[in-house]
């Protein structure tokens, strides 16, 4: 079970709003950027459920299931996001295979900033839509959920009960 508190905003997800699943990696105890990252996709118009820290593997891939989230965020910030971010990406495929949403992972996804750029294309082979580190991480992530929430908005959804 993922330590910390499991944190739901107010808006509902539905036809025009996205639902986006915040989680982390499970050696990552930290919290304020998971506060931050909630915060900041909130703001954007999307209804969102932050998991929380140390977040096991089978447990982000069993929520993605339950949920169905349109977007599932990976916030890191140890510096392990390269090699467990990895791995969350290998086991939630074999899980959902081609139900799996579009998955980004951002912040510190390596231990040393010069290998950040080996370890951003290796987590776009295991299959992350995008990769959001150094300077520019938070104005590309800003684009992103942009554009994001505006094609969402234009997406038929298809129900299922």
């Amino acid at each position: 079970m993922a330590m910390g508190i499991r944190q739901s905003e107010t808006v509902a997800p539905g036809k025009d709003v996205p639902h986006v699943l915040i989680t982390t990696i499970p050696s990552d105890s930290h919290t304020w950027n998971l506060m931050y990252m909630r915060l900041l996709v909130a703001e954007h118009g999307a209804a969102v459920d932050c998991l929380g820290c140390c977040v096991p593997y089978t447990h982000t891939a069993d929520e993605v299931v339950a949920q169905k989230p349109d977007l599932v965020i990976v916030s890191t910030v140890n510096g392990h996001g390269s090699q467990q971010g990895g791995e969350l990406m290998h086991i939630a495929r074999a899980r959902l295979g081609s139900s799996t949403p579009p998955f980004v992972i951002g912040g510190q996804i390596a231990v040393e900033t010069a290998r950040y750029r080996l370890a951003a294309e290796a987590l776009i082979r295991a299959g992350y839509e995008r990769v959001f580190y150094g300077e520019s991480a938070i104005p590309a992530f800003n684009r992103f959920m942009r554009n994001f929430v505006a094609s969402h908005a234009n997406k038929p959804r298809v129900l299922t009960g």
